[in-house]
């Protein structure tokens, strides 16, 4: 038998392959015969050590006991694997390479069992006969399901149509090979729902494997889902927000409108939130603001702050024409990367009102100034009539009354006397207040000599200790210049004279940089800076106009018992 078997495998070889397969028959096999077949194994395998024969056997294992069942691998160094409760020859190898075989597919089933855990994938497979699901543990402690269920059944599972799509998917990858990539909800006790994500395909064991074989894997994804579902209504109530804003909102990633609310498309006069989704972002600005904005762009870009605020602008609207407004550039960071938000308000009726206090403050200074115009008018109208009219009755009573005092003794005289003097008095009071009205000096002489005569007329006999300190002018400035300069020097020492109990005042007079500076101190006892906003400082709120109404400023320093300053700055050129 030997001898034939040797004859078969030199015509196989001949033939080109590679050797030959020799199935025997175990029918005449019982327990009585056990040692006679071993001592037929060893003298088989003896004779065939170095030939190209494999013997297999028909032989049942589960008829043997454990130790029979090794002594047989061993006497046919086959590695057997056991399916459905039957036998079959898997790989022709020595002993310790099947076990170490065994050994390291183990490990490797559980490294990528571990593997799988770690990164939350599970595996799930089509039985050979192609009608059942098997599950792993996991699978099975997510939805509390058997081992393997039936792939018609999946509907006990999951939501009908979704049951009825799987199993279409699985049919179609067992027949053509198509991958497998759906979602599915999985109803769990108490009203819970996991969604999982199943992907899977059609794979082969060895290149000899034709049985289509279906496997895949299943991730649980349901924080993910609710996370993502968390996110969707966190950004449905931020878009209610922003709709409810009385402001235009452009949202776009890159230079791109992805969301636009109504009060911008209402702004930027397009029909439709999709007009204004047509163009690019910075296609709705003019410039030189788009410019500005692109800057703010790019550093947002590179990482960088910008700062958040509103700045004016002007939108291109649908029509073509321009808008002003008021634009801010905000990022907006998310998982799915930066986007920038273009906030912008109406200022049309802002600009309006603007345009109309301006021209309302520009006929305002213009009444103060003609009003300030016509006082001065009227105080040196009414200084030339106190000096030229009144200064002449007074001098005419003064020289008759001398001539009666002449003629006179005794009671009369001295009457007459005493009328003189009230004359005089009179007299002086006069051509004083003429003086206060329109001080000659302003006009002859200049603001310095106006000043300081102001000084000797009023702090001669009392009052506190004032210091004059002043430039030599290499011209005179302009007479509205001098007037409101002095004025405010008047005003000033007035209310020293008044209100503050000084002991020592300082005046001073400068002029450098183009400027005429005028600066008056105090060590009174000072005031509080809210009165100058009351409206009983009229003699504050009129120096500061007649400052503003000669081009320059007015700033007034005071806290109680720190004294006060007056410092005025004007133009020399104007």
């Amino acid at each position: 038998m030997v001898q034939q078997w040797l004859d078969y495998e030199k015509a196989a070889l001949q033939r080109g392959f590679d050797g030959v397969r020799v199935t025997g028959d175990t029918a005449w096999l019982d327990s009585s015969r056990w040692s006679d077949f071993a001592r037929y194994e060893e003298s088989l395998n003896s004779s065939l050590a170095n030939a190209k024969i494999l013997c297999l056997c028909t032989y049942c294992l589960d008829r043997c006991t454990a130790s029979d069942s090794l002594d047989i691998v061993e006497a046919h160094s086959l590695a057997l694997v056991c399916r459905k409760g039957g036998w079959t020859a898997a790989q022709i190898m020595p002993l310790a390479d099947a076990r170490q075989a065994i050994d390291d597919a183990h490990d490797q089933r559980k490294s990528l069992s571990e593997a799988t855990r770690l990164s939350g994938l599970i595996s799930w497979e089509l039985d050979a006969a192609g009608e059942d699901i098997v599950w792993t543990n996991a699978t099975r402690a997510w939805t509390d399901s058997p081992p393997s269920i039936p792939l018609a059944g999946l509907h006990r599972y999951l939501r009908p149509l979704q049951a009825i799509q799987l199993e279409k998917a699985v049919r179609a990858s067992e027949e053509t090979g198509s991958p497998i990539d759906m979602s599915v909800t999985v109803a769990l006790k108490r009203g819970r729902s996991l969604h999982l994500d199943v992907k899977g395909g059609r794979c082969y064991t060895g290149p000899n494997d034709t049985r289509k074989r279906v496997v895949g894997t299943i991730e649980n994804v349901t924080r993910r889902r609710e996370a993502e579902l968390i996110r969707q209504q966190q950004e449905a109530e931020y878009r209610r927000l922003v709709e409810m804003l009385p402001v235009g909102v452009l949202i776009g990633r890159d230079n791109r409108v992805e969301y636009n609310n109504v009060h911008a498309t209402s702004i930027l006069g397009y029909q439709s939130a999709r007009d204004v989704r047509a163009l690019p972002l910075l296609a709705h600005i003019a410039q030189p603001a788009r410019e500005s904005i692109e800057m703010k762009f790019a550093a947002l870009r590179a990482g960088r702050s910008i700062d958040p605020g509103f700045e004016p602008a002007q939108l291109i609207r649908a029509d073509g024409s321009t808008i002003e407004v008021e634009a801010a550039v905000i990022p907006l960071r998310g998982q799915d990367g930066l986007r920038k938000q273009l906030v912008f308000r109406d200022m049309t009726d802002a600009v309006h009102m603007r345009e109309q206090l301006q021209t309302a403050n520009t006929s305002l200074k213009a009444l103060s100034k003609r009003l300030i115009d016509v006082q001065e008018t009227e105080k040196a109208a009414l200084a030339r009539e106190l000096h030229d009219e009144v200064g002449q009755l007074l001098t005419a009573i003064k020289i008759h009354s001398q001539s009666l005092r002449n003629r006179v003794d005794g009671d009369l005289g001295e009457r007459c006397d005493r009328l003189l003097t009230i004359a005089d008095r009179a007299l002086k009071e006069v051509r004083d207040l003429s003086a206060m009205l329109r001080p000659p000096q302003l006009d002859q002489l200049g603001l310095v000599a106006a000043v300081r005569w102001q000084l000797s007329t009023l702090f001669a006999d009392h009052g506190p200790d004032v210091t004059l300190l002043s430039d030599e002018f290499a011209s005179r400035p302009s007479p509205g210049i001098e007037m409101a300069a002095f004025r405010i020097v008047q005003e000033s020492i007035t209310n020293i004279l008044r209100h503050a109990h000084a002991t020592a005042a300082l005046v001073e007079i400068r002029c450098y940089d183009g400027h005429l500076h005028v600066q008056i101190t105090d060590d009174g006892e000072g005031f509080d800076p809210h009165a100058l906003r009351s409206a009983r400082s009229v003699g504050l709120t009129g120096m500061r106009e007649r400052a503003m109404l000669a081009g320059g400023e007015l700033d007034i320093v005071s806290k109680p018992s720190t004294g006060t300053q007056v410092s005025a700055v004007f133009p020399l050129m104007q």
